[in-house]
């Protein structure tokens, strides 16, 4: 005799790729990240110019460059070409945005139990800094913290954390 299986979807690695597949929508965001992962992982190989190196400031896009290339996207108000800096600075990106991503969800993860557990005051204060916090928009919030602190990569993943983490709490807290 048979055992009887539930019919539950499959949830395993080769399930996502099989539903990835069916969606058009998926699969079109699954090549952009893709293509943004390839471009960052092989920055040196396809930047045309040293993301840093002064050239010819404010030429336009398609400018012979002088070394005898062109210059896809122009340069900026420097000379640096605008290409190899969105090249370069994809590397950077795709390190600090899952970081920050990572931090927002624990520290949202950690206020949520905590306001969902203990309820009471602590519950209260925490949801009262949660909903400050999210009644700005998260521009402003951003603009103000680097404005504040300064430009720095530590600085950035912060303000992200700070304005992100009060979604998460809200979400942890009803659940708990």
């Amino acid at each position: 005799m048979e055992a009887v299986r539930p019919n539950t979807p499959n949830r395993g690695i080769i399930a996502f790729f099989v539903n990835l597949r069916e969606s058009p929508v998926g699969l079109i965001g699954a090549a952009i990240v893709l293509f943004w992962v390839v471009l960052a992982a092989f920055a040196p190989l396809i930047a045309p110019y040293d993301p840093l190196a002064i050239m010819t400031p404010f030429a336009k896009p398609g400018t012979a460059a002088p070394d005898g290339g062109i210059f896809l996207l122009g340069t900026d108000q420097k000379g640096r070409d605008q290409l190899s800096r969105i090249i370069w600075g994809s590397r950077t990106v795709l390190f600090y945005a899952p970081l920050a991503t990572f931090c927002a969800y624990i520290v949202g993860i950690v206020m949520g139990l905590a306001a969902g557990y203990r309820r009471g005051w602590l519950d209260t204060f925490l949801s009262r800094i949660g909903d400050i916090i999210l009644s700005f928009p998260v521009l402003i919030l951003y603009i103000i913290a680097i404005q504040q602190f300064g430009r720095s990569n530590l600085n950035i993943v912060i303000a992200i954390v700070f304005a992100s983490a009060p979604g998460i709490m809200r979400i942890v807290r009803g659940l708990t």
